[in-house]
């Protein structure tokens, strides 16, 4: 089943969905392999026209590649997943990832060569390793800033004492915690063409209680759906991860998929306006 409205073919198309069911460093609740396939689903619910971004997102010509191999192996994964973005994007082609863990997210921005990068999260994911890896979920914005990209880390409100300390420490990391989370403060931060990565635990699980580690006092959908809304127009490559549905009635894949559609949208009305 593709994406709703993916119906374009690789070569015709200016945006390409893929999935990356890795579940390999869960350290909470497993499960998270399952959600591309339930977004997809989920994606049929929701019409194809975006009217606040008067588009349709058939308009963009986007491509469902469908789920890439993953494996046990988290840093093979995570190498295979990169080239496979990078010849996305090498392609001319907006690469929009449906995960799976966190983790995805490397192959996301690596693949991207994005200078910057937009991670909503409840967490600080600025360990440098846990339960032994380096590739862990809980690793994904230390690496972004290791690698020399500016790092935004959005409505986090979890971390341990180390990663806070880095945080206020490094030059590359922003953090906009809860009493921040606004579309125009988001996008006014940001400098330059960013990936952005959507954690969908930044949300209250009383919204979205279906996600791999759940943390009270998050945000609203409709507070989440507007930065990235915001930040669409600029963004070099995306992704929405850490969907659980075991967990969940759906919820969190139906956010997901609403914005899949709505970043799709907005990207190409930004294009269209430019």
């Amino acid at each position: 089943m593709d994406f709703a409205g993916a119906d374009a073919g690789y070569e015709d198309s200016e945006a390409v969905v893929l999935g990356f069911p890795l579940d390999a460093t869960a350290s909470f609740r497993k499960g998270t392999r399952f959600a591309p396939s339930r977004i997809r689903e989920a994606s049929f619910s929701f019409e194809t026209y975006v009217r606040d971004a008067e588009t349709d997102i058939r308009e963009l010509d986007v491509h469902d590649q469908g789920d890439e191999d993953t494996w046990n192996d988290v840093r093979g994964t995570v190498e295979f997943a990169t080239e496979t973005v990078r010849d996305i994007a090498d392609d001319g082609k907006l690469p929009v990832i449906l995960g799976g863990e966190h983790t995805v997210s490397l192959a996301g921005f690596r693949g991207t060569d994005a200078s910057a990068v937009v991670v909503f999260d409840a967490h600080l994911d600025l360990k440098d390793e846990f339960e032994g890896s380096a590739f862990s979920h809980a690793c994904v914005a230390r690496r972004a800033a290791e690698d020399g990209r500016k790092v935004y880390v959005v409505g986090a409100r979890e971390g341990s004492y180390d990663e806070w300390e880095y945080a206020d420490e490094s030059d590359a990391v922003t953090v906009l915690d809860f009493d921040e989370f606004d579309a125009s403060v988001v996008a006014d931060e940001v400098d330059g063409a960013p990936y952005v990565s959507v954690d969908l635990d930044v949300l209250d699980p009383g919204y979205a209680p279906g996600v791999g580690t759940p943390v009270p006092y998050g945000v609203s959908p409709d507070e989440l759906r507007e930065a990235v809304r915001a930040l669409a127009p600029d963004a070099v490559g995306f992704d929405v991860v850490e969907a659980c549905p075991a967990y969940g009635a759906g919820e969190a894949e139906f956010v997901a998929a609403s914005l899949v559609r709505d970043f799709l949208a907005f990207r190409h009305a930004g294009d269209r306006h430019r």
